[in-house]
């Protein structure tokens, strides 16, 4: 085959590899484009997280203290109603006694010739209305005291913030397990495939260089096949350079595709650690909402249930 065949075919050859290679490397610059960008909203997303994690600490903290207080408070209101209960029984009962006494005492006759009792001096309506009243108090206090509706307040309260709390456990966690604040560290996996991946793209960037000065001097050699001041053994000894060169690009190629499938090995990699984290971010946030609406919303009736048992408690003052 004439030299000017050869470095044709091999110009054409160098173009078309040439292309292939700027394929492989853009395939493998698409999946490090992505991993950066994943890696990018990890690095956006963790002081939120940070904040989200310490903020719902404090506040189950604070409902802690809300339901302690409030167990605490009731449970004297009541402790003080049970022995008003107890102080108007005794007096009732006193009451009783008098009023039997009154119904046996008869007035002197002098003073009523019709054999009355003192009793008989006592307005019945007005000791009647007395007795509905007391009745009336003892069985709203009863109610109060012998329903447990309290202690299902307190009771259903403590067991909403102990669910809140086991999964802010599970989640707090979790947050431990993934050492996040090891993320820059030299032993972290990601913080390793970026390494391994950094080396592989300069090796990528080098071997598509050499891919690039290839073609270069397949298109300068075919200039100066065509140039006759230049001396035919100079020219031969391009062609074998070049031919060389056509001999090597396989193993190039080879060696490119080997450094792009590493590099998607590891990002994809990366791509599954930043994916978990992702996951675990989403928990937290559908957390942080359902402790929101917890505050907003049960806890506003929980606490307007109390409320109403308190003010009722204090109407029976």
């Amino acid at each position: 085959m004439e030299p000017h065949q050869d470095i044709t075919r091999w110009r054409d050859d160098a173009h078309q590899k040439l292309s292939e290679a700027q394929q492989v490397c853009n395939i493998a610059n698409e999946y490090i484009m992505l991993t950066r960008n994943k890696l990018t909203l990890r690095e956006d997303r963790l002081p939120k997280l940070i904040f989200y994690l310490d903020a719902m600490k404090q506040q189950l903290r604070l409902l802690g203290i809300i339901k302690d207080s409030l167990s605490l408070n009731i449970h004297r209101v009541l402790e003080k109603k049970t022995s008003l209960k107890n102080k108007i029984n005794r007096e009732l009962a006193k009451l009783n006694t008098i009023i039997t006494s009154l119904k046996s005492i008869k007035v002197d006759p002098s003073l009523n010739e019709h054999g009355a009792v003192l009793f008989d001096f006592i307005s019945e309506d007005d000791l009647n209305g007395l007795y509905h009243d007391i009745v009336e108090n003892l069985k709203q206090l009863d109610e109060l005291l012998k329903n447990n509706r309290t202690d299902a307040l307190i009771i259903r309260m403590a067991s909403d913030l102990e669910s809140l709390q086991n999964e802010f456990n599970s989640l707090h966690s979790q947050f431990n397990d993934f050492k996040l604040n090891k993320i820059n560290d030299s032993k972290d996996p990601v913080t390793q495939l970026i390494g391994i991946n950094n080396e592989l793209e300069m090796d990528m960037v080098s071997i598509l260089e050499s891919f690039n000065n290839h073609y270069d001097q397949c298109v300068k050699g075919a200039t100066i096949l065509n140039d006759n001041s230049i001396p035919k053994p100079d020219k031969l000894d391009l062609l074998n350079v070049l031919k060389n060169d056509v001999l090597e690009l396989p193993q190039a190629m080879g060696y490119l595709e080997n450094d792009r499938e590493i590099i998607i090995k590891n990002c994809k990699e990366i791509i599954k650690i930043t994916g978990i984290f992702d996951t675990f971010y989403e928990r937290v946030n559908t957390y942080f909402k359902s402790l929101k609406e917890y505050g907003e919303e049960k806890l506003v009736k929980q606490l307007e249930e109390f409320n109403e048992i308190n003010v009722k408690l204090k109407d029976l003052s």
